[in-house]
């Protein structure tokens, strides 16, 4: 059976894209071992984009979750190379695992790659040595990898290895924020994902992120985000209508 000129160009076209995106691996897997979040920044449109399907594949919310599988798993390879334990790595690619099935729109999942390109860069960066103290390290660590389950300050306090009050004054000092509003930070931009994802209602995403009040949870968002989370859903869902292709 002979090929069709849009078959041939397709077959063409995938092999390109293919092609394109094993030399945007190496550069990926190099900056993320390294913890380079400025140089990843720059980069990021371009390898964003590369595990993206253009608009023409059959099932293209499918090919594009798997896809980010692929970008999952280079992600593990990168931060192991940077230094990270495999435990932390599993806690983390387990995490984007679950939530990579449960997006179910476009959207939702190119937000949901770049916040596992600049998690992942995060965490190498962390452990290669940021100049975190080790309890802060330590309590860094913790709330990345725990922020959704019940995190307190005696349990960081444990977890750092210090008292709460040695580890709030030495929080503040390095990270430039206070161990409360880091926690909800990280909180609120998981939130945001979910948001985006428009399957999950609001109160089922705060309990998601670690919030048991719905109510502190959108007082929290609006805070941080100037507008309450049903707005930043409404407000996702028009930019999506209007979105070209």
């Amino acid at each position: 059976m002979s090929m069709t000129l849009d078959e041939d160009e397709a077959g063409r076209d995938s092999i390109e894209e293919v092609e394109r995106r094993y030399r945007f691996e190496n550069l990926l897997m190099r900056l993320v071992a390294a913890g380079d979040s400025v140089a990843l920044e720059r980069a990021l449109p371009e390898i964003a984009s590369a595990f993206r399907f253009p608009p023409r594949h059959r099932d293209e919310l499918r090919s594009a979750k798997n896809l980010t599988i692929v970008l999952n798993t280079i992600l593990r390879k990168a931060v192991e190379q940077g230094g990270v334990h495999p435990l932390h790595i599993h806690a983390l690619s387990e995490r984007f695992a679950i939530a990579i099935e449960r997006t179910a729109r476009l959207e939702a999942l190119a937000a949901l790659q770049r916040s596992m390109l600049v998690e992942y860069c995060a965490f190498s960066r962390l452990r290669a040595g940021r100049g975190y103290s080790r309890a802060v390290g330590r309590a860094v660590e913790f709330i990345t990898l725990q922020f959704t389950a019940k995190v307190s300050l005696d349990s960081l306090a444990m977890v750092a290895g210090t008292s709460k009050a040695h580890l709030c004054r030495l929080f503040r000092r390095e990270t430039g924020s206070t161990v409360i509003k880091y926690l909800n930070r990280h909180r609120v931009e998981e939130a945001k994902r979910l948001l985006d994802e428009g399957s999950v209602n609001v109160t089922d995403v705060a309990v998601a992120v670690g919030f048991d009040d719905p109510d502190y949870f959108a007082r929290v968002f609006r805070r941080l985000e100037g507008v309450p989370p049903s707005r930043y859903r409404r407000a996702g869902a028009r930019r999506s209508r209007v979105a070209p292709g």
